[in-house]
């Protein structure tokens, strides 16, 4: 029920913006033909290509399909610390695929990092999720933690390293988030 309400809610305006915006562009003023909409509609010159115009469409699902696992996997521990080890596990993960894959397959990444340096965030988010759903509190060390972190971070980016400027400017980001809303 939870992927059924989800993706009618996602995929029918897809459908119904994305196809014509599709044909208009690939048939009717680029003259390329029917193979570039079909790829672009089911996101394949997404990874062959990057920069598509509905690349968020990608990342929506994804996040969708991947939600109940990672929420689960939060809502499994009791303990505030392993809960907070989880997430940074989580988050690590997506930091080394980042980099190993930005090494191994520069155009792969090239194509895709605009929806895959996004997933730490998406992770950052259910963590804050499962808080928000039980009602917790947001401890005043774990406060002071962004804070301290989010100032040290501003020097890393600096860097010429797309990746990490993108990591570190959506730490700084959820932290100043969390400084407003606390």
């Amino acid at each position: 029920e939870f992927y059924k309400t989800r993706f009618i809610k996602v995929l029918i305006p897809y459908i119904i913006l994305c196809l014509p915006a599709l044909i208009w562009r690939y048939i009717i003023y680029e003259n390329i033909g029917m193979v570039e909409v079909f790829k672009y509609f089911t996101f394949i010159s997404f990874f062959q290509k990057g920069g598509i115009w509905f690349w968020y469409i990608f990342l929506i699902s994804f996040c969708y399909l991947i939600f109940p696992y990672i929420f689960n996997v939060f809502d499994e521990e009791q303990s505030i610390y392993s809960e907070q080890m989880r997430m940074l596990i989580f988050f690590t993960f997506f930091v080394v695929m980042g980099m190993w894959l930005f090494d191994y397959n520069n155009s792969l990444f090239g194509n895709i990092n605009i929806a895959f340096l996004r997933l730490p965030s998406f992770i950052f988010g259910c963590y804050l999720g499962k808080q928000a759903y039980y009602k917790r509190k947001i401890p005043k060390s774990q406060l002071l933690f962004f804070i301290i972190m989010s100032v040290c971070c501003l020097y890393l980016r600096m860097t010429n390293r797309l990746m990490v400027t993108r990591f570190v400017l959506a730490f700084f980001a959820m932290s100043l988030m969390l400084v407003i809303i606390l």
